[in-house]
């Protein structure tokens, strides 16, 4: 007998409860009150899980303290050259050279580190979805990093590994990620065996599906329901280390391309990337008086900041998208020429979106809303929904 599992998460939520009313049984040591798969409530073969948006908080209330002190004990973060990127180091040694852009990008990148550099709470931004002794899915907010990266920011791989205490690193943890200001649903594998199967699962894509839901900047044609977005992507050579389409560079060569420093050259020298989205408009929308769409978005490749991309070459840039929006530290238009971006005929104007710029105080409206997957032991089918906050 073939068993779907569907975990919803509710925001209005606050406990975690069962239908039985009687407390989850410890699936290991470390996580007492995570429930097992035998505790989910049988209803005609779909097993279903209603958890909370903050999750039950019996075991993060002991652990936060714990985790509160040890951050406590650490430096506060400042900024200084060994806190940013390479690029933004050349720019802190050239600051009094740099043109009026060029500060205002150096500032951006500042504020970014600054932000990817906060000391978490498990309290806020720990809400778990669903965990077992082989993975735990938890909702990730905006604004928070997936994984340490070079720099070992604090991140959500950080609140998952001091709360579940796998034995392994916490590298081995990361099974995907998503932007740090995109929010929604994202796994943690907690053991080797578990994280080499999901691993094949999301490289070979036939056991996992993901489904988007975005706000675009203006009015996707209202006799377009649906459609795909086919479109090649590279490294953007002048606007480093972003994406944009990928057009053809004969004759295209610019003085800035020349001077790219030998490692990014590299990622330039490769060929583009097929890259493929599909969407679906579920409503046409006016958010402070201003047109938007709200889309569900499906990508069938996993190229870098993939969906931003395509949906600003298309005109209906994402809102709240400070990368490739109007304004955004990367190419306008996604790297499109004037020529090239007459084929989107109902593209969002550059008024529009200033306007929404100007009105519209909202971090990225991407989110992560649905996962498919199978258990990576037990092969069971698993869907995992979380409606936007948007």
């Amino acid at each position: 007998m073939l068993i779907f599992l569907i975990f919803l998460l509710v925001p209005q939520s606050c406990s975690l409860t069962q239908q039985n009313g009687q407390q989850a049984h410890s699936v290991n040591q470390q996580a007492s009150f995570l429930p097992s798969f035998s505790d989910y409530i049988l209803e005609r073969d779909i097993k279903i899980f209603h958890p909370t948006w903050s999750r039950s908080s019996t075991l993060i209330q002991h652990y936060s303290a714990k985790i509160l002190d040890q951050d406590r004990s650490r430096p506060k973060f400042e900024v200084a050259n060994n806190n940013l990127s390479k690029s933004s180091q050349y720019l802190m040694q050239n600051q009094h050279d740099l043109s009026k852009e060029e500060r205002e990008r150096l500032e951006s990148k500042i504020q970014a580190e600054a932000r990817a550099s906060r000391q978490l709470d498990p309290e806020k931004h720990l809400h778990i979805i669903y965990a077992d002794k082989d993975m735990c899915v938890v909702y990730k907010p905006s604004g928070v990093l997936c994984v340490p990266g070079h720099r070992r920011n604090p991140s959500l791989a950080n609140l998952v590994y001091d709360v579940m205490c796998p034995l392994i690193d916490i590298d081995q943890t990361v099974v995907h990620r998503l932007d740090m200001d995109t929010s929604g649903i994202v796994i943690f594998a907690l053991t080797e065996v578990a994280l080499r199967q999901l691993h094949a699962d999301f490289r070979e894509r036939d056991e996992v599906q993901k489904i988007y839901h975005a706000l675009l900047c203006g009015h996707v044609a209202t006799t377009v329901g649906d459609g795909e977005i086919d479109l090649p992507l590279e490294r953007d050579p002048t606007r480093q280390p972003f994406m944009r389409v990928a057009i053809d560079r004969r004759g295209r060569d610019t003085e800035e391309e020349t001077k790219l420093s030998g490692s990014f050259q590299r990622h330039l020298n490769k060929k583009p990337k097929p890259s493929l989205t599909t969407f679906r408009v579920i409503s046409w929308e006016y958010l402070e008086g201003e047109p938007v769409t709200r889309v569900e978005l499906r990508p069938y490749t996993g190229r870098t900041h993939q969906l931003r991309v395509h949906c600003a070459a298309i005109g209906h840039p994402i809102v709240g998208d400070d990368i490739y929006g109007l304004g955004g530290e990367g190419s306008f238009d996604a790297g499109l020429t004037p020529l090239q971006t007459e084929l989107f005929h109902d593209r969002a104007s550059v008024e529009l979106q200033q306007r929404i710029l100007d009105k519209i105080d909202k971090n990225l409206c991407l989110h992560a809303a649905q996962l498919n997957i199978r258990h990576p032991i037990s092969r069971a089918p698993m869907l995992f929904k979380v409606q936007p906050n948007f």
